[in-house]
């Protein structure tokens, strides 16, 4: 019978990131060169060659949600050998964020035209595009909220608040 084993797989991820596996197809212990086997994890499915040692790997970026999540390595077989596969589970991890503030130097006149501006991006500096930012103001007058959603180069802007 074939089986399958993981070489040294990651257990955990950022998202957004990228995971690499590599798997080791043998039957008894001798390789099976110029095998399919293919790689799933979350809606991603790879398939790649094994090797003359009997390896394949597959890269994946972790574009899915956060969370637990299972990487599925199978072999489907052949008329000489009965097909294998193994599962592995793999923590996807949220990835940070930074808010940026651009607020216009010194008090503003009541009145006058001015914008603040918050820009979203996530710890690689791209930007993250249709999620709501929380401005908060707070003045002589009170404090007022303002919920904003970031355009597509992240930024969240809110003008001549009254």
């Amino acid at each position: 019978p074939a089986q399958i084993d993981l070489v040294s797989p990651p257990t955990s991820g950022v998202y957004g990131g990228a995971v690499t596996y590599a798997a080791r197809l043998t039957s008894g212990g001798t390789p099976l060169a110029n095998a399919a086997v293919a790689f799933t994890l979350q809606d991603q499915t790879v398939t790649a060659q094994t090797a003359s040692d009997g390896t394949a790997s597959a890269t994946f970026r972790l574009l899915g949600t956060a969370g637990e999540a299972a990487i599925q390595v199978s072999y489907a077989g052949t008329p000489n050998y009965l097909g294998a596969g193994v599962t592995h589970p793999l923590t996807i991890t949220k990835q940070g964020t930074q808010l940026a503030l651009a607020i216009p130097p010194g008090p503003v006149a009541s009145g006058a035209p001015y914008a603040v501006t918050a820009t979203l991006t996530d710890d690689a500096g791209r930007a993250i595009a249709n999620r709501t930012v929380l401005l908060t103001f707070t003045g002589s007058g009170g404090t007022v909220a303002r919920a904003v959603s970031t355009d597509f180069v992240g930024r969240a802007t809110v003008r001549d608040l009254a």
